[in-house]
């Protein structure tokens, strides 16, 4: 698995940028075009926050300050994944502790999933599930699948 750096023209980011760092996996540029519209990871606020391209304008999906992105270091990470057309499973970086939440972009609406658990560098998610490596200060690392109505942490395998 290998990340992807795409470049937009300055035109379609304004403010005179010539160029904007988008971060996700490969695997994922595929789910990242529900109704052709590009979502992406930038920086353009000062913080690494979530964004989509719809027609010739860029928007924030959530703004705010959290990091959404991974250090760019580590290749082959994701920290979004879409449950369905308008839900996001979401890692990010608030007030220096990893979370798990789930975004609803319709809505403009971010709740907590898992409370607790600090995401892994992977998620995957579908309509009512996402799953992800998972560990805490009372535990150790392991394979969860958390349900995304529910909260409900289901362990799958603990780290050995």
């Amino acid at each position: 698995m290998s990340s992807a750096i795409l470049a937009l023209p300055s035109d379609a980011l304004g403010q005179g940028i010539a160029a904007a760092l988008l971060l996700q996996p490969i695997p994922a540029v595929v789910d990242l075009y529900p109704d052709g519209e590009l979502h992406f990871v930038s920086d353009r606020s000062g913080w690494w926050n979530l964004y989509r391209e719809r027609g010739a304008t860029i928007e924030a999906l959530f703004p705010m300050e959290a990091e959404f992105g991974l250090p760019q270091w580590q290749f082959g990470t994701n920290s979004w994944a879409f449950a369905d057309r308008t839900r996001l499973v979401v890692s990010y970086t608030l007030a220096g502790r990893f979370r798990v939440g789930i975004l609803d972009v319709e809505k403009q609406h971010l709740r907590d999933l898992a409370p607790g658990l600090e995401p892994g560098s992977v998620l995957l998610a579908t309509a009512t599930h996402a799953v992800f490596v998972a560990g805490s200060p009372r535990a150790p690392d392991a394979v969860v699948r958390v349900g995304l109505e529910s909260g409900g942490v289901e362990p799958l395998r603990a780290a050995s």
